[in-house]
């Protein structure tokens, strides 16, 4: 079963912000607060087949934008 990629919302610690979570249980908090930029990232995830074990780099990389 292939690794997919969702957004979720994070209400731990103000303000709400937006992580992803896999499949596979790996999951980046607090990415941003903004909805649209952190779901594009989840797709490009899922179109390429990220594995999990890349997950925090392509993170990484997100967050220096």
């Amino acid at each position: 079963m292939a690794c997919t990629y969702r957004v979720y919302l994070d209400r731990t610690v103000a303000p709400p912000m937006f992580g992803i979570e896999s499949t596979k249980g790996i999951r980046s908090r607090r990415l941003s607060t903004d909805y649209r930029a952190v779901y594009q990232l989840a797709q490009q995830c899922n179109i390429h087949g990220l594995s999990p074990i890349h997950l925090y780099d392509v993170v990484e990389d997100f967050c220096r934008k």
